[in-house]
């Protein structure tokens, strides 16, 4: 009799000591949560305030050089930087005189490097929403410290490129007078590439770019007029961004070109 007591109190025992032992453990999970909860929540205000003075610092409006003629950069005082840090940040500014229209978004998206999308992929929300990244937040420490190492790169960029467009033509279809056929009319982008170190609002060096549709193969259907009029906008941003990497060759040989991939029209900016 005596044992089968010893036995169940040991048994007792055990049990209690087991159920103390997982309720230190759940306590020790709820304690790790709460922690990098708050971590959390401490990275993701790092990332916002972060993440907007790089936004003020990259669209920060410079003004058109006062003298529109090409001008060589003073690559020995570039050439000392990393060949990253001496990668161009790319924009455009709207510098023409008369602006009947906003410069439409398909042309723009190709003047732009986009810089701030690497940050945004790791601030979307649950719905996928890239507009804005105070719309979302990280969704995990290691995601706020991927953010906040792409700003810190970001951070370290010295050189701005910033297309001046002064003039802007819109392809169109049009029917003159004693043809049979319509025929389109060419688009035109004239843009002076100037270059910046970020912070000064003068310019280092400058060279102009213009580009000119090739409508020789459009279609002069109306039926894809609207179709090929997009088109033919995109190719024009396109070869302007491609003429650029001469254009730059021109003033510099220490500053770089970003590489840029196509966008998908949902996550430009």
């Amino acid at each position: 009799m005596l044992a089968l007591l010893t036995a169940g109190l040991g048994l007792l025992a055990s049990g209690c000591e087991h159920e103390l032992a997982g309720h230190a453990s759940a306590s020790a999970a709820s304690a790790r949560e709460a922690t990098e909860s708050h971590s959390l929540v401490r990275q993701s205000a790092q990332v916002a305030v972060e993440y907007t003075r790089a936004r003020q610092r990259l669209e920060q409006q410079l003004p058109l050089p006062r003298r529109l003629r090409m001008q060589r950069c003073p690559d020995r005082s570039i050439e000392g930087w990393a060949e990253t840090d001496r990668t161009l940040l790319l924009r455009s500014q709207d510098s023409r005189i008369v602006r009947k229209k906003l410069l439409p978004l398909l042309l723009t998206a190709h003047l732009s490097s986009h810089d701030l999308l690497a940050v945004r992929q790791y601030l979307s929300g649950a719905d996928g929403d890239f507009s804005d990244a105070l719309l979302g937040r990280p969704a995990s420490p290691k995601a706020a410290r991927m953010a906040l190492a792409e700003l810190s790169a970001l951070e370290r960029r010295r050189f701005a490129g910033i297309y001046h467009v002064i003039r802007y033509g819109a392809p169109r279809l049009i029917h003159k007078i004693g043809r049979r056929r319509p025929e389109w009319v060419p688009g035109i982008l004239d843009t002076w590439l100037a270059i910046y170190e970020l912070y000064e609002d003068r310019p280092l060096c400058q060279v102009r770019v213009t580009v000119r549709n090739d409508t020789r193969d459009a279609p002069i259907r109306r039926r894809l007029k609207s179709q090929t009029r997009e088109r033919l906008i995109r190719e024009l941003g396109g070869s302007l961004r491609a003429r650029s990497r001469i254009a730059l060759s021109r003033i510099s040989s220490a500053l770089r070109m970003p590489v840029v991939a196509v966008l998908d029209e949902k996550v430009i900016p």
